[in-house]
């Protein structure tokens, strides 16, 4: 972030918690403040982005449901050659937001 003020990201998104960790871990040694300079956002809803301060926002994944579809695309291998290259949908995905962050947004916390 050694860059001018008005070419700094406000915010970074990260492929998984365990970046998302180290890059407030580096944010918060060069002095900035997440979230009120720098917005930090992970992936995976993992157990690292519950118990790091503060508390990632981070976007949660239908494990359960992701697993059931594969299953179900194993069980037609042996009747058909190629798996169904349809891409799913799968509903629920959601995001785990950092209470912090959404007081500062919306001036109230949400419980």
């Amino acid at each position: 972030m050694s860059l001018p003020e008005e070419q700094r990201p406000t915010a970074i998104f990260c492929a998984n918690d365990e970046m998302a960790a180290a890059a407030l871990m580096i944010a918060n040694r060069m002095g900035y403040r997440v979230p009120e300079d720098l917005s930090i956002v992970g992936f995976d809803d993992s157990y690292i982005s519950k118990v790091i301060w503060p508390q990632l926002t981070t976007v949660s994944q239908p494990f359960e449901d992701i697993a059931a579809e594969a299953v179900n695309q194993l069980g037609k291998y042996p009747e058909i050659e190629q798996f169904d290259p349809i891409i799913r949908i799968l509903p629920q995905v959601g995001m785990c937001v950092n209470q912090q962050r959404m007081r500062q947004f919306l001036g109230f916390a949400i419980r």
